[in-house]
């Protein structure tokens, strides 16, 4: 169970919002709780239908003239990708755009393997100089190149650097630098991918190139002496041409749907759904997706990960190759090979995922430290991070996956992080241990220096502590409490104004509170469940995808709370609304309370000191423990396991107690607990077992024995 924020939208900001403007009070609700108070705000968030004129970006009139230049002048330029889907992506957008108005045997790219590392690199750079390039242009790197631009311009060649990523003190040396995070760039939107950045430099280079046209010879093409377009309508060719791709790199990279990227993906996703990119075409045939419209989540869960599967398993080159591909068979036979390396890649991250299960299992107190570390051999770098991100969602802590280099030794890891922790600021604490690290507040890459791998966990657990006596809580932020009565096709269509959703505009979420579970059904085989709820008069069913009925712990006949998200569907020409549930608890149930239990669970797991009431209320006596035995048993709630939150929600016992009470059993050889996924089931009885003799249950009594005559002496 994760932590719950319901929101309460002001009512009389709401009636304002509604009363002035198109929107519906669930609509405008949505907004309210998002901070957004003005109808201008909402219509600034809904409406925007253009983006900055590309000049604005500091450099970007002075990059866009040189490249012509050298364009002109048949210089040998090179596109210095990377080999992640945003830099993939980057690099055919402008190499597509510079084949067409230069010439195509004078330009090339350049993308860097994985196993290269990030960025520009000495080797790369030399047999660049080999080659003959005169020019090198980054996309989506460069940014913290210092020493590479150096060997660059001592190589004879120039630079210019289009990033988005962070700047540092110091700004590489380069003919142009264009980065709206530079501290004096005037832009008014700072949040663009990679691509995003390449898109404002194409519209750029248009203007550049039109502006040219005053010159004398174009001159009696137009009645004016000069002809100086304005910038906004280079903007229509380009995203006309690359608006398509430029939306998948903008989900990929997971930047604010905010502002421009807004604007991006969603004039983007018009274009996909009819696109002429012959590599877009075959990607999509290629692709899973079971959706007849294209949408936000379809770029970050089907064509995303079979672009970075390129990267991750194969080489960067095969996706750039399908997007810059114009023959129909030739794209269909790249796009089937994505799609097996994609396939490669869930295939790697599931065998990942159970040898971590099993780790977890056979070691679970893994669970209880403040940051969860897990190490293995020979796991492949190109999932550790997707592992990571997806272990920090599963148990709500910061995660750091190891990987161990069977061969050299080597330990490579990633980390996920959410809230308040920032894993930069703990890779720096722990840099002793480090070879070299990377990242920001959310995620980060690191390579463990030799021998250092317990110091290095050590320091993390020691840093969470310092910085975090109490650690963040991964929550989930619900708009409102609705009614079953909201919950109709007219509500759920006034949500699509908010679209596309994605990062910093998530999709609405609803807390349905005080339902009745009216039936529990198992759907899809029996590996999703479908609910019926009923409130008053009102009922609704709802789906949750991958949870099998009997794991959840939902007894027919009783009062939950839900969060949900809610769309409308169609099937056979009736429209319906479809509700999916993302989390759930009893009706009843204090999250303040199961928080501190659980805290103070791990705390005392941990042998950290806890305040001196705590061990009595933690200590379960005969008749607590009895009663959990029987919830155990207990029949048609379960299979052969039950969760420890589902027994919280039935047994009216707080979640310490529950799990001393588990930690008891299995003790005493009476029950299994299974870490992972956080549940218990009883084993065979071998004769009568005696609580007495639990060394877990002494422990507990004679810290609160001791903390007593503490008291009282």
């Amino acid at each position: 169970m994760k932590k719950w924020i319901i929101s309460r939208p002001d009512t009389d900001a709401v009636k304002s919002m509604a009363l002035r403007t198109d929107l519906n009070t669930l609509c405008s609700q949505v907004l309210i709780s998002r901070g957004i108070k003005t109808p201008e705000e909402a219509r600034e968030i809904i409406g925007i239908n253009d983006l900055e004129g590309p000049f604005v970006l500091k450099d970007a009139e002075k990059a866009a003239g040189i490249i012509n230049a050298a364009v002109a002048a048949e210089e040998n330029i090179c596109i210095y990708g990377d080999y992640d889907c945003d830099g993939i992506i980057a690099a055919a957008m402008l190499f597509s755009y510079l084949s067409i108005t230069g010439e195509p045997e004078r330009l090339s790219y350049y993308i860097p393997e994985r196993e290269d590392g990030y960025g520009m690199n000495e080797k790369s750079l030399r047999k660049l100089k080999e080659d003959g390039i005169n020019l090198i242009i980054t996309v989506d790197n460069g940014i913290s190149a210092i020493k590479e631009a150096e060997l660059i311009y001592e190589l004879g060649m120039r630079l210019i650097v289009t990033d988005h990523h962070q700047p540092g003190d110091v700004l590489p040396q380069a003919e142009a630098i264009i980065n709206p995070h530079q501290e004096d760039c005037p832009s008014a939107f700072k949040d663009l991918c990679g691509a995003g950045v390449a898109i404002k430099l194409i519209a750029a280079l248009e203007t550049d190139m039109q502006c040219q046209l005053e010159d004398e010879e174009f001159a009696d093409l137009y009645d004016d002496d000069q002809y100086i377009p304005e910038e906004d309508d280079c903007y229509i060719n380009t995203v006309q041409q690359f608006g398509d791709l430029a939306a998948i790199a903008t989900v990929a990279d997971i930047v604010p749907l905010t502002g421009e990227n807004r604007y991006l993906v969603r004039e983007g996703l018009k274009l996909l759904n009819n696109t002429e990119n012959t590599g877009l075409i075959a990607l999509i045939k290629a692709s899973t997706n079971k959706k007849p419209v294209l949408d936000a989540s379809s770029l970050g869960y089907v064509l995303a990960p079979m672009i970075n599967a390129a990267g991750r398993f194969g080489s960067p080159l095969q996706a750039l190759q399908l997007l810059l591909c114009e023959s129909p068979e030739e794209a269909d036979a790249l796009a089937e090979n994505l799609q097996m390396l994609n396939t490669a890649r869930k295939e790697a991250e599931k065998e990942i995922m159970e040898k971590i299960r099993e780790h977890i299992n056979e070691n679970p107190s893994v669970l209880n430290e403040r940051v969860t570390v897990v190490e293995g051999k020979d796991w492949h770098h190109g999932v550790i991070g997707i592992i990571a991100a997806r272990l920090t969602e599963t148990f709500g802590k910061p995660s750091f996956v190891i990987s161990a280099d069977e061969k050299t030794g080597e330990l490579r890891g990633s980390a996920r992080s959410f809230g308040t922790f920032s894993i930069y600021e703990c890779l720096k604490y722990c840099e002793e241990a480090l070879e070299k690290y990377g990242g920001h507040s959310g995620a980060g890459g690191f390579t463990v220096k030799e021998g250092k791998a317990d110091e290095f966990n050590k320091l993390i657990q020691e840093y969470a502590l310092k910085v975090h006596p109490v650690m963040p809580e991964y929550s989930i932020n619900a708009v409102k409490v609705i009614e079953l009565s909201e919950i109709n096709t007219e509500n759920a269509d006034s949500l699509k104004l908010l679209e596309p959703f994605g990062e910093k505009n998530p999709k609405p979420v609803f807390a349905l509170l005080g339902c009745t579970v009216d039936s529990v059904t198992g759907i899809s085989g029996g590996q999703s469940t479908k609910l019926r709820l009923i409130s008053g008069s009102a009922s609704v069913s709802a789906l949750l995808f991958g949870e099998k009925p009997e794991n959840l712990g939902i007894a027919k006949g009783e009062k939950y709370d839900f969060l949900i998200t809610v769309e409308t569907s169609e099937f056979r020409g009736e429209r319906t609304v479809s509700v999916y549930v993302k989390d759930y608890k009893k009706s009843g149930l204090k999250q303040n309370v199961y928080f501190s239990a659980k805290d103070a669970y791990e705390k005392y797991k941990r042998g950290e000191d806890l305040p001196a009431d705590y061990y009595s209320r933690m200590l379960p006596d005969r008749q607590e423990l009895m009663q959990l035995y029987s919830g155990i048993a207990k029949p048609g709630i379960g299979s052969n396991a039950v969760s420890a939150d589902s027994l919280t929600f039935r047994l009216g016992l707080n979640y310490c107690k529950i799990r001393i009470g588990i930690d008891v059993f299995c003790e005493l050889k009476l029950a299994k607990w299974n870490a992972f996924d956080r549940t218990v089931s009883l084993l065979p009885a071998e004769g009568k077992a005696d609580l007495a003799s639990s060394e877990i249950l002494k422990h507990l009594q004679s810290l609160t024995d001791k903390k007593e005559l503490a008291v009282k002496g």
